[in-house]
């Protein structure tokens, strides 16, 4: 009985990686610029090359890395060309990790600071390359009156200390960290301080019991629509397992400058947890929660849910959110039981057509390897499975281009998955695949994708 039952628990899981093509085979290894920065074996080393986001822009993939704890700044940018994978440093930044890049409407592109580095040079809270091709570093993030921790040397800079989200909108930009601001995109101004009295309403504290650190809020997500833009704050994992529990909604406020305050059911946000989406997050790690990554598609927000964790975030499962009466209403997405969705990627095709695609993995415990799948919607509420390809840890990071996929390995998602390790390290200890970005070329022989990559 006992081997009947295993025949048919693995008879399911290969089944459930059997029903699109497998593109292992098409997989071209690009390159990995953040081995040239972090470049042990060492478990540090490793989490510091983790992708957490490809960027195309203006013909080149822009790329970085790091570790907010234990420190592992300074953090480079690099440009990447996408035909032969060679690459350029082309800025090094003051900053322990970068975890989004973001273009604004003029086509500047911004890189919000996860932690700042404070020794060394181009130490700041904001870089933006502009129109000259030039990288800026800038200290253009106001420490606001509601920040209330002991930040010594970096005291000036207390909102910024960590931002952990950009959104361009509307013609400005928005930065969210221990409080909210923003300016209009290029400035060099010093930002708005848009975040309202925190001490009556809500949640009044977000406190780290390591007797340094006290502040009341740490702002962690944009979620932006046509019509508003919302920002969400961090939340213990514990709350959104109870429905007693609300979450924060904060709506900026176009009239006053400010962002208002509601409290919400987590049901509005995070509908459907399921404690195998739970399951992502060990006992050990920052389980924290809040929206990640939400990209803005034909009037929705798509977004990732789950933790903050030091080298990359650790996503639970995808949302779809629509924007019903001012509030954040959204619906979850079914990837299947076990999937993981990593990275979120917009596209548009030669003929005009916008694209959403979602990069997610799931463990295949037959042969110890990480089934990555590639995903695709026209409408942001459906999607589609286009194929999957194996690795030994899983894809983090995803672009599309004219020129096809391309693919960022991360750092270990979860002890429970078990992967192997190549070269023989256990435990804790690193390894060389972080870090490494791969090519997946159209077209997708079999499949249905054109090059142009519509699908037919």
């Amino acid at each position: 009985m006992r081997k009947t039952a295993l025949f048919a628990f693995l008879f399911f899981a290969v089944a459930a990686f059997a029903d699109v093509p497998d593109k292992t085979g098409a997989m071209q290894f690009l390159c990995n610029p953040n081995l040239s920065r972090w470049v042990t074996k060492s478990a540090n080393d490793g989490r510091s090359r983790s992708m957490t986001t490809i960027v195309p822009y203006k013909g080149k993939l822009y790329v970085s890395g790091g570790c907010w704890d234990p420190n592992m700044g300074y953090a480079p940018i690099f440009a990447i060309d996408p035909a032969n994978g060679s690459y350029v440093r082309e800025y090094q930044a003051g900053s322990e990790r970068f975890d989004y890049f973001r273009e604004d409407s003029a086509g500047r592109l911004y890189a919000p600071v996860t932690d700042q580095h404070e020794d060394g040079p181009n130490w700041g809270a904001l870089f933006r390359k502009d129109l000259d091709g030039k990288w800026k570093c800038l200290k253009n993030i106001p420490r606001g009156s509601h920040s209330a921790g002991h930040w010594g040397n970096i005291d000036n800079q207390g909102y910024a200390i960590h931002t952990w989200d950009l959104c361009c909108w509307k013609g400005k930009v928005f930065t969210a960290g221990y409080g909210i601001a923003y300016g209009p995109e290029g400035s060099d101004d010093m930002m708005k301080d848009a975040t309202p009295s925190l001490a009556t309403l809500g949640r009044r504290r977000f406190e780290i019991s390591n007797g340094w650190q006290l502040v009341d809020r740490r702002f962690t997500a944009f979620v932006p629509f046509d019509d508003d833009l919302f920002c969400i704050t961090l939340n213990d994992a514990r709350t959104c397992k109870r429905d007693e529990n609300q979450f924060e909604e904060w709506r900026f406020n176009t009239s006053t400058g400010v962002f208002d305050l509601e409290m919400r059911a987590w049901s509005e946000i995070a509908p459907d947890l399921t404690d195998n989406d739970r399951s992502a997050v060990g006992s050990s790690e920052f389980a924290y929660v809040s929206p990640l990554g939400a990209v803005p598609f034909k009037g929705r927000a798509v977004y990732l849910f789950g933790t903050q964790s030091t080298e990359s975030p650790r996503p639970w499962c995808l949302y779809s959110a629509a924007n019903v009466n001012h509030h954040i209403k959204a619906t979850k997405v079914n990837l299947g039981e076990g999937v993981y969705p990593f990275s979120i990627s917009k596209y548009t095709t030669k003929k005009g057509d916008k694209v959403l695609n979602v990069l997610a993995a799931q463990f295949d415990p037959t042969d110890r390897m990480v089934v990555n799948s590639v995903w695709e919607s026209r409408d942001g509420v459906s999607f589609k499975k286009l194929f999957t390809f194996k690795t030994d840890q899983q894809a983090s990071a995803l672009a599309r281009t004219d020129a096809g996929f391309f693919v960022g390995i991360g750092w270990r998602f979860t002890t429970r998955w078990n992967l192997a390790c190549k070269d023989g390290c256990s435990g804790n200890a690193g390894d060389d695949v972080s870090g490494c970005i791969y090519k997946i070329p159209f077209p997708l022989a079999g499949h249905g994708v054109s090059a142009s990559g519509d699908t037919f």
